[in-house]
């Protein structure tokens, strides 16, 4: 997960004032409490209720917890806000061990399948050691 979360940081440096606002709105959703972090009851109440059950469990969240400490504060939380973002929060759904794949660093693009002699969908070709 450490190059997600220096991946995060390069990311948030760069998005302009409007979209850091929306991060910022998207971790105080989050922060049921207002305390400035996130807990693992707070997280798993979020994600399920914006639709995310793959990653609204306790291991996705003690990933992105860098620091061991039972919550998330923002910087922390930024790897989850890139993930989503950048359409990264891809799980293994095939065998339903639901493991974040973190090694998946791709985009999916849209393919002229017409010019190809064997269709493929290269979206679905993510291999999980489940």
């Amino acid at each position: 997960m450490e190059e997600i979360h220096e991946t995060a940081k390069a990311y948030y440096i760069n998005l302009t004032e409007e979209q850091k606002s929306k991060a910022k709105e998207m971790f105080h959703s989050m922060d049921l409490n207002g305390d400035g972090r996130v807990s693992v009851s707070e997280y798993v109440k979020a994600m399920e209720a914006k639709g995310f059950k793959s990653c609204s469990n306790e291991t996705f969240f003690l990933g992105l917890d860098k620091d061991g400490d039972g919550m998330l504060d923002f910087e922390e939380f930024m790897s989850l806000y890139y993930l989503y973002k950048s359409n990264r929060l891809v799980f293994c759904d095939g065998h339903g061990c639901r493991a974040f794949l973190k090694g998946v660093y791709f985009t999916c693009v849209d393919l002229d399948l017409s010019m190809c002699r064997v269709e493929t969908n290269l979206c679905r070709v993510v291999l999980c050691s489940c």
